[in-house]
């Protein structure tokens, strides 16, 4: 896996549709590797999809085999409902670059893994990885019955 924007494009080049499944609705696309799926929270970035798992389109309509032969309408667009969303999904797809994408990861990386933390009180990890010591208490296979 390439930590880059990749997921941007998938999102709107993909034709995603809703797949119901006993856990909820999470979609997926009709292309060779269907065992690739995103989240009610993936898809919502860029599209207006109904909340629940009441979900009733396609992200592509004209992806005819991701979307199974057009039989569901294309889902519109979030940027009349969620237009930050919609409008960072657009930053971070942009094809000239991923410096967007890695501006903005760096910012919420930060907040993050320092939340609640002042500056004095956390530390710098050290970039040698040396071999740790084996763990002196070894676990069990089931754990012991309490009395």
């Amino acid at each position: 896996t390439i930590f880059n924007r990749e997921f941007y494009r998938q999102t709107i080049n993909r034709g995603w549709r809703p797949r119901h499944i006993s856990a909820g609705t999470d979609w997926t696309w009709g292309g060779n590797n269907r065992g690739v799926m995103m989240l009610n929270t993936d898809i919502c970035l860029r599209f207006n999809i109904p909340e629940g798992n009441n979900q009733n389109c396609c992200t592509n309509v004209g992806r005819q085999n991701d979307c199974r032969n057009n039989t569901l309408p294309q889902c519109p667009d979030s940027s009349s409902v969620r237009p930050e969303a919609f409008q960072a999904f657009e930053r971070f797809n942009d094809r000239r670059s991923d410096v967007p994408f890695f501006e903005a990861f760096s910012t919420a990386w930060v907040k993050a893994t320092e939340n609640g933390y002042d500056s004095n009180s956390l530390n710098d990890l050290d970039d040698a990885c040396d071999p740790t010591n084996q763990p002196v208490n070894i676990p069990t296979l089931a754990p012991f019955p309490t009395q």
